[in-house]
């Protein structure tokens, strides 16, 4: 037996440029104003989510550099070693995160994290010397 499903039908939409936090993007949003409203709305708020998960990710880095610090003041070098090595990791997957094209975040974030990646591989590095040490 054959089912035919009804088509979905197209909807109205238009080129709109949409302020999130403090930059512009542009995107195809619907031309009625309430599923404008909620398509702006949905926009900001995966952009926030997004910058809120980059932060938590050097968040953790950075914890995870005190804590490879730490178990090398007790000699414990090989957990250094494996705390070094997911930091080391997580440090590659913010760069390319932070890199993706279709990433879209206000320059002024995008800045910020950059200094945050740099400031990250100098305590990497730190940590690595001392384990050559």
């Amino acid at each position: 037996m054959c089912v035919l499903l009804d088509q979905p039908t197209v909807r109205e939409t238009c080129q709109m440029t949409i302020p999130v936090v403090g930059r512009s993007i542009q995107a195809n949003v619907p031309e009625d104003d309430d599923q404008r409203a909620e398509s702006v709305r949905l926009l900001q708020a995966s952009l926030e989510t997004r910058l809120k998960g980059i932060q938590s990710q050097f968040a953790l880095a950075f914890t995870l550099c005190k804590t490879a610090e730490t178990e090398l003041l007790y000699g414990r070098i090989h957990e250094a070693q494996r705390l070094t090595y997911k930091i080391r990791h997580s440090c590659e997957s913010l760069r390319h995160r932070l890199a993706e094209p279709h990433h879209h975040m206000p320059e002024y974030s995008r800045d910020g994290f950059q200094q945050q990646l740099k400031r990250l591989e100098d305590q990497i590095q730190q940590i690595e010397s001392r384990l050559t040490h």
